[in-house]
């Protein structure tokens, strides 16, 4: 089985080329740098099975998350796998590789991603029906000082403005899903996404100034393309939510024995800079597993020598 491993990258060059160097050990890795990040494609470890690209500036939640996944899928489809994986940057495996292939290997014809029909119930006052019947710019957060702020107000304005002018987009048309934008598809189902956006590229522009539409997007495409018989609701991943976050909790050492005992292929999100001690620990487990001494990855891979910035 030949599986494809599409990454979201866009902070701690260290942590990324971790993730990376251990995935490509035995999967070809497709990563997306964010533009608006201080990452160049020279700073991540390469290899015949690594293939970088820098080409969206990704606000969270935005237009630009759709366009980047949209980029990833298409590289990594013209070379036929079977099956492809998205991740983030800040996702770390809980199983071995050989582990998740065997996985994939026993699900073969499932598509794994979560998926529900919108309204979805417990979620806001509309089940995020306002994410699409309502206009948004992309997301101020992440943005710094003055830049930031002007962001922000334009955000507020915005919003503003569909409430006291009842501004409402239509959904003709438009049956919507929504779920984890993290998912592991077959090809079948990526090419058939590919081939929907090819042929109506409206469908692809409905995402315009909605709200998290990565959440929605790749949800809605396989369902008007026929894949709801095969769709299993979960992301295989391990996360944490405080109630009412918009993001998922930073995971900690306090969460080890959870994530240990979770059957997710990876969990999310981690990070060096809050607690560095969970990475290690994780990263010693499925060393551990594979019978690797060393309890990190080795980055010892050949740098690209510098070149131009796509």
């Amino acid at each position: 089985m030949r599986t494809a491993v599409l990454v979201i990258g866009h902070r701690d060059v260290g942590q990324l080329n971790a993730l990376v160097s251990h995935l490509a050990s035995d999967f070809d890795v497709y990563v997306h740098l964010d533009r608006r990040s201080s990452l160049r494609i020279d700073d991540v470890i390469t290899h015949e099975r690594v293939h970088v690209i820098r080409r969206r500036r990704v606000h969270w939640g935005s237009y630009g998350m759709i366009l980047a996944t949209r980029d990833l899928m298409a590289l990594a489809a013209s070379a036929h796998f079977d099956r492809y994986l998205l991740i983030s940057g800040q996702d770390i495996p809980l199983k071995t590789n050989a582990d998740i292939t065997t996985f994939f290997a026993e699900h073969e014809e499932d598509e794994f991603i979560e998926c529900e029909p919108m309204p979805r119930p417990g979620e806001g006052e509309n089940g995020w029906m306002d994410r699409v019947t309502r206009y948004y710019l992309p997301s101020a957060e992440g943005v710094p000082g003055f830049r930031g702020l002007l962001h922000r107000k334009a955000f507020w304005a915005v919003y503003g403005w569909n409430s006291r002018l009842h501004i409402s987009r239509g959904t003709a048309g438009f049956v919507f899903y929504g779920g984890a934008n993290w998912w592991s598809l077959t090809h079948a189902a990526v090419q058939s996404v590919l081939d929907l956006v090819d042929r109506e590229p409206t469908f692809l522009r409905r995402f315009r100034m909605t709200s998290c539409c990565d959440e929605i997007f790749v949800q809605t495409a396989l369902i008007k393309t026929g894949f709801r018989d095969r769709m299993v609701s979960s992301s295989l991943r391990f996360t944490e939510w405080d109630p009412g976050s918009a993001h998922p909790r930073v995971l900690r050492v306090d969460d080890y024995e959870r994530i240990r005992g979770s059957s997710s292929l990876f969990a999310r999100k981690i990070d060096r800079t809050v607690d560095p001690d969970i990475e290690r620990m994780l990263w010693c487990d499925v060393a551990q597993a594979t019978g690797c001494r060393d309890p990190l990855p080795s980055l010892t891979l050949e740098r690209p020598a510098p070149g131009p910035t796509p």
